[in-house]
């Protein structure tokens, strides 16, 4: 008797275009998701990332000057500054190194100003009621 070796033939099955395309589909579909995903956890924690906090001031004016006369700041910090009139006459809050002109406030009246500081220095405050600085009524932010 005879040994037959039997053979299989393996059939490589051919795959047509649209079946190649559609094997490819599902890798990049989730390569996709995936940077969807990492981006939009990244433009989230962007947005809200910590934002500096706003440094306040409680400015008083009286008729012989401001309380405190001095503040601080740095760059890129907001300011926020309470202003009253404690005083009897008008008088106002101007920082011309900021282009900041408070309204005038009559006796018992208030006002808010909020400001980024952009740059460094010494930079002097007044009250100018009467058009000019008043005697007196001065002080000076310092932004580091």
């Amino acid at each position: 008797m005879t040994n037959h070796k039997k053979t299989k033939k393996v059939l490589k099955k051919q795959l047509t275009p649209s079946q190649r395309f559609g094997s490819l589909l599902m890798p990049l579909a989730a390569c996709l998701a995936i940077a969807g995903l990492i981006y939009t956890v990244w433009t989230f924690q962007s947005a809200h990332a910590a934002k500096p906090r706003a440094i306040k001031y409680s400015i008083s004016i009286t008729d012989i000057g401001f309380r405190p006369s001095t503040m601080q700041g740095e760059t890129g910090v907001p300011i926020k500054i309470h202003v009253k009139n404690l005083g009897t006459k008008e008088h106002n809050f101007v920082l011309p190194g900021y282009f900041i002109f408070s309204p005038n406030l009559h006796a018992g009246e208030s006002t808010d100003i909020e400001f980024t500081p952009d740059k460094k220095g010494i930079f002097p405050f007044y009250s100018d009621t009467p058009g000019n600085p008043e005697p007196g009524l001065q002080g000076r932010l310092t932004v580091r």
